[in-house]
């Protein structure tokens, strides 16, 4: 079984899934109207001329088959090409040459709902410029002591022309690439010449300007201005009961939309927390720093929480005093922070596709697979925990995003496990058992974990139902062992950010009430 993108000059292009290869098999697919992009790309200077270039081209709502990326462009001796795709909305759009910057890139803003708009009469003509990348070199040191940091990244952006044939006019600056700090400090950037903008991306540490705009000379003889860090502050507090007492292994942390992987921590016995920042979050909406952030507080097992602000470039020591709430106070207090989907809005296409795959309210697929990891050797079926909530974390070992999400998942084994909820691991069938097996030891995760086959039947069964669609994925059972929640297709705050607050609300909810 293969699949295939056909594609077609006028019409767009669709994605043939399953193919089966066999004797005396055939495909039928049906191709729908698409919109025949005309591509200008600049051809002065004449050492500027490019013959091609690859497409990264990526349609709203993500995937399906214009989405384009990887597909080679040709242009003729005019600077002309051709380019069918299907009508619609598209947040990304960018052409990539190995020696050349083609600008714009469209980066569209997803709060502000900016899309570039394809259709017949919209943004069918675009011009592009060509530009030679010109290397240019820096340095990123310590603010107070001047001696050079390493392992940090700096990108890199262009500034846009007046873009001809642009409908939805792209942002000033186009992204160019990324720089990365040798032992010494050192970094090379491709740039191109004219004017230029490089902002600062590493971890743990925040530079004392925002940005630096910059004149990129043509020659590669550029030296960049020093870019001068200091370390993120850590932010400490305490949390109080409700009768000022210290409140020990409370949950804290951080909200706000740019923060969901920031992991929660647990107060000490005198209430006491740290965070470390690892970055300085930016405002969704014009990507400018955001310093002001919201911290949330609560008790795992009663409800009691608090929430406050707190100032992230330099925070003096906060006190967070927990009162008494409604089980879903934590969550509906994050309304703010949710994504139109997690509100429950979106085109009505995609939640038609939703309802016709989601397991919501169903009994979801049998863990039928090769091995189990912590559980004494026992053969756990999702059937025999009746009575339990069960979370199902998906995850393998090559996943970074998995194992950055971990902490979170740990806490839900350690503050519900004697409460009534289960937390299994899922891993694909890209490691074998034995494997994975070294690697949960190696990396002590204390909850059991199911190793697919090397078929990957059981991945392919929840896949059916649009599980997983990326790592990590979470889905939530009840104990009347029906899905409750998932991350894909069920509109909801997500597990993967708020999962200890949705298990909680769900636990507080049913508990007895006192008289």
């Amino acid at each position: 079984m293969v699949k295939a993108t056909i594609e077609h000059p006028r019409l767009a292009p669709v994605d043939a899934q399953e193919i089966v290869v066999a004797p005396g098999t055939s495909t039928r697919v049906t191709m729908q109207p698409g919109v025949a992009l005309t591509l200008h790309v600049s051809t002065d200077p004449a050492s500027s001329r490019i013959t091609s270039a690859i497409t990264d081209i990526r349609h709203e709502p993500r995937g399906g088959a214009s989405t384009v990326i990887d597909y080679e462009v040709e242009f003729d001796a005019k600077g002309v090409g051709h380019l069918a795709v299907a009508p619609g909305d598209y947040s990304w759009f960018l052409l990539w040459h190995p020696d050349y910057y083609i600008t714009p890139v469209y980066s569209a803003n997803h709060i502000k709902k900016a899309w570039l708009r394809i259709e017949p009469g919209r943004n069918q003509h675009l011009h592009l410029d060509v530009r030679r990348k010109v290397k240019a070199h820096g340095r990123v040191v310590a603010a107070e002591t001047g001696k050079p940091i390493s392992g940090m990244s700096i990108m890199g952006e262009l500034a846009n022309g007046t873009p001809k044939g642009w409908d939805d006019a792209p942002e000033p600056w186009s992204f160019a690439g990324w720089g990365e700090t040798n032992p010494h400090g050192e970094y090379t950037i491709d740039l191109a010449s004219g004017k230029a903008r490089l902002t600062f991306n590493g971890e743990k540490y925040i530079s004392e300007q925002e940005e630096y705009e910059v004149s990129v000379a043509p020659d590669g003889s550029t030296v960049l201005p020093d870019i001068r860090v200091r370390p993120l502050p850590r932010i400490e507090g305490v949390v109080q009961n409700p009768d000022g007492t210290p409140a020990a292994r409370a949950v804290v942390r951080l909200r706000g939309f740019n923060l969901r992987g920031l992991q929660p921590v647990l107060t000490d016995s005198a209430g006491r927390f740290v965070i470390q920042l690892q970055f300085m979050p930016t405002d969704p909406a014009t990507g400018r720093r955001a310093p002001v952030q919201r911290i949330a507080a609560f008790d795992p097992h009663r409800p009691l929480a608090a929430r406050a602000e707190v100032r992230l470039d330099g925070p003096s020591k906060i006190v967070l005093k927990l009162e008494p709430h409604e089980p879903d106070w934590l969550l509906s207090q994050a309304f703010g922070d949710l994504t139109e989907w997690e509100r429950g809005i979106g085109p009505p296409e995609q939640a038609a596709k939703e309802k016709a795959i989601t397991l919501r309210g169903q009994t979801p697929p049998e863990l039928d697979v090769a091995g189990w990891i912590n559980t004494d050797g026992r053969k756990l079926k999702l059937a025999d925990l009746r009575g339990k909530y069960v979370l199902l974390d998906f995850w393998f070992v090559g996943c970074g995003p998995c194992h950055g999400d971990f902490p979170s998942v740990r806490l839900v084994h350690e503050l519900f496990k004697d409460r009534g909820v289960v937390v299994i691991g899922v891993h694909n069938n890209s490691s074998p058992p034995e494997v994975v097996k070294e690697h949960v030891a190696k990396i002590g995760l204390p909850f059991p974990v199911a190793v697919d086959h090397p078929d990957g039947r059981t991945i392919a069964r929840f896949e059916k139902h649009g599980i997983p669609d990326g790592y990590p994925d979470y889905v939530l059972i009840s104990p009347e062992g029906k899905v409750l929640l998932d991350d894909r297709t069920i509109p909801s705050p997500v597990l993967r950010a708020f999962k200890l607050e949705i298990i909680r609300s769900f636990l507080l909810e049913a508990a007895p009430k006192k008289p």
